[in-house]
């Protein structure tokens, strides 16, 4: 019996390619200096949901890599309150000072 070679050729679709189905609310975020996702994907990703006219919240964080580093607890904070806000409808945010 002759074994015959299969070959499955399937496409999957990018985040980039997807950006146009995106509905609800998205926060992307990204340090600068990112040794494991390198920044340039996640603003080809930006790219992406402008061209395809979505709203979206986008925060770079400068100087840091994939971690946040010293930035990680108000990456935390802030992911956090935009849950609240747009899981919750828990919009208690007022102005530039983060409350503890």
């Amino acid at each position: 019996m002759a074994v015959k070679d299969s070959v499955f050729d399937i496409h999957v679709p990018t985040n980039i390619e997807l950006a146009p189905n995106l509905k609800g609310r998205l926060l992307l975020t990204t340090g600068d200096m990112d040794n494991n996702v390198h920044p340039g994907n996640t603003i080809r990703m930006v790219n992406a949901l402008i061209k395809a006219n979505k709203r979206f919240d986008f925060m770079v964080l400068p100087g840091k890599p994939h971690g946040y580093g010293d930035m990680q607890p108000y990456f935390n904070h802030m992911m956090m309150e935009y849950f609240a806000e747009n899981l919750l409808g828990d919009n208690y945010r007022d102005g530039a000072v983060i409350k503890p």
